[in-house]
């Protein structure tokens, strides 16, 4: 995926199976779309829920941020319910928006972890393969910060 491009739209179920459609947040803030492999990897668990204290951070910078895998809306349902997030957790079982990211591995089977920053208007400015993204969150909000204001830059 290259940078400055509009990010590739999508409708996603979340944890509770209701539609998310990246175009109804377009326009308005900045998107962290943060990718993880499986509810079953304690990794993922560990660095979405390190990710999870900063996003008052996050929001405060006027972004959001959602989570994609390939986890079924069920198992989405329960790591969401068991770790308690104040952000969308989205199912992609087919693999289409991840690799429309461009965040998956070749032979891989699910999402590699890390994320892409979209600007307010709706164009891709950066993209992380990050294992750690929990941890690094400081490095997250900075590039949120970079791009936060944004919206009218198109190269």
């Amino acid at each position: 995926m290259a940078m400055g491009r509009p990010a590739p739209p999508f409708v996603l179920p979340d944890s509770e199976g209701r539609p998310v459609v990246l175009a109804d947040h377009l326009g308005r803030k900045a998107i962290a779309l943060v990718f993880y492999m499986s509810y079953a990897r304690a990794g993922c668990r560990v660095q979405l829920g390190k990710l999870s204290l900063e996003v008052h951070r996050i929001r405060g910078l006027g972004a959001e941020v959602m989570a994609i895998s390939t986890d079924r809306v069920e198992d989405a349902r329960r790591m969401a319910g068991e770790l308690g997030f104040a952000f969308p957790v989205l199912s992609n079982p087919k693999l289409d928006v991840i690799y429309d990211y461009s965040m998956k591995q070749p032979n891989s089977t699910t999402a590699d972890m890390g994320y892409v920053l979209i600007d307010p208007a709706g164009w891709v400015r950066i993209r992380q393969i990050d294992h750690r993204f929990g941890d690094h969150a400081g490095e997250m909000i900075q590039g949120l910060e970079r791009i936060a204001g944004v919206g009218a830059i198109r190269r």
